[in-house]
């Protein structure tokens, strides 16, 4: 029991890494429910209404709406327990279309500016309790009540720097009172590590179940932050329902952002589609940085993504290459 007590200190204070944090699901189950009652705002009972542990049928397929001050009320007792908040929220088998059902949720609470400022601070804070040191934080520009898109992202922008100049002072006073005499950085009680500063960078998204329009205005507003010095903005992101539109219709914009200089990330091969071996192809011949999810990939699939490329020419000529020694 000694020896798993401090391997879990010891990953707990191990330096990490987050290359895809979904701003909106990083939201504390306590925030969203003060958020919904303060906003009177209505949660489906589907999924927050009951405990999921319940085998009732009814209980399962409920799709009346309670009030988010009676949810608010009927989860009070558990919030401050974390165990009882994973059970009734992760104990549940869910399919994907009840995870983005959850997902469609948020934004009825998650409406205005401070509420955008409360859950990225909420995240960043987070993030730093389980050290990690860098954060590439993704989120789909929004119209809220007193934000335009623009302000959305700059929203979260300006939290961002915020945290780190806090960060960056918090991690020098600890390291000034920190034991000079070891190699180890340790805080003034000589019993945790001082934990690294957090850097933090932002994705820029295109959610898929919106139009094409839509997409094109938020590479247009990535590509104008990106271009600021300075900028926390370093890439752009295709996600959302898998079900909804086909997302070969948004490559044209994912590539105009690729010749502006943003990295790309793209959520691939979430449900069997026909789509995914020409969106792998595109991805294995232009610079395709990062691909999510990817749990519905064929061998054939799986094969291209692990040979490495520079470039649509060097992939063919390799390509050729192979025909000509499987002819010899």
């Amino acid at each position: 029991m000694k020896k798993d007590e401090e391997l879990q200190r010891f990953v707990s204070a191990m330096p990490k890494v987050e290359l895809h944090a979904h701003l909106n699901g990083c939201i504390r189950e306590e925030t969203l429910f003060a958020l919904a009652k303060e906003r009177n705002v209505t949660l489906s009972s589907t999924h927050f209404g009951h405990d999921p542990s319940s085998n009732s049928s009814t209980a399962t397929t409920a799709t009346t709406a309670i009030t988010a001050a009676t949810t608010a009320a009927a989860t009070t007792a558990v919030i401050d327990d974390d165990l009882s908040v994973a059970n009734m929220y992760n104990k549940k088998p869910r399919s994907l279309m009840d995870c983005f059902e959850m997902f469609a949720e948020i934004p009825k609470c998650v409406n205005d500016r401070a509420s955008l400022e409360r859950i990225t601070r909420e995240a960043l804070e987070d993030f730093a309790a389980h050290h990690v040191v860098y954060l590439e934080l993704r989120s789909t520009p929004k119209r809220l009540k007193d934000l335009t898109k623009k302000g959305y992202v700059e929203t979260i922008l300006s939290v961002m720097t915020d945290f780190e100049k806090q960060e960056e002072e918090r991690y020098k006073l600890e390291r000034q009172s920190s034991s000079s005499s070891s190699s180890l950085l340790l805080s003034a009680d000589n019993n945790t590590l001082v934990r690294m500063p957090l850097k933090t960078r932002f994705i820029v998204s295109i959610d898929r179940s919106g139009s094409v329009q839509e997409a094109e205005e938020n590479v247009d507003l990535a590509i104008e932050l990106f271009q600021q010095s300075n900028s926390l903005v370093v890439g752009m992101d295709i996600g959302g329902n898998p079900m909804r539109n086909d997302v070969r219709n948004f490559l044209p914009s994912m590539s105009r952002a690729r010749h502006a200089g943003l990295k790309l990330t793209i959520h691939c091969g979430t449900v069997p589609s026909h789509a995914t071996h020409l969106i792998v192809s595109v991805c294995c011949i232009s610079v395709i940085f990062c691909l999510s999810v990817c749990v519905c990939v064929s061998k054939t699939n799986i094969f291209l993504l692990s040979i490495p490329h520079s470039s649509s020419k060097s992939f063919r000529s390799r390509n050729a290459c192979r025909r000509k020694q499987r002819r010899q």
